[in-house]
């Protein structure tokens, strides 16, 4: 079994702030990391991790990684 991961709803917000400014939805995200709208959603959230989703996401949203996306957000690295 996985260890159970509190979501992150700041963190989720703010990377759903930046789609909604840059008109990119879930469903485009999930299409080019080739995973369904869910996986997307858990890794916004914390709950789940994927070195490519993350990669992917961060990249569609300007940033060269996902620590650069989390430093933005949070002021410190993840």
């Amino acid at each position: 079994l996985r260890p159970y991961r509190q979501p992150d709803r700041n963190q989720a917000a703010v990377i759903f702030f930046h789609m909604k400014m840059l008109g990119i939805t879930e469903k485009e995200l999930a299409l080019m990391a080739g995973v369904s709208a869910t996986m997307i959603r858990w890794v916004f959230y914390g709950t789940r991790t994927s070195g490519r989703v993350s990669k992917i996401v961060a990249t569609a949203l300007g940033y060269s990684n996902w620590n650069e996306l989390v430093v933005s957000i949070k002021g410190f690295a993840a």
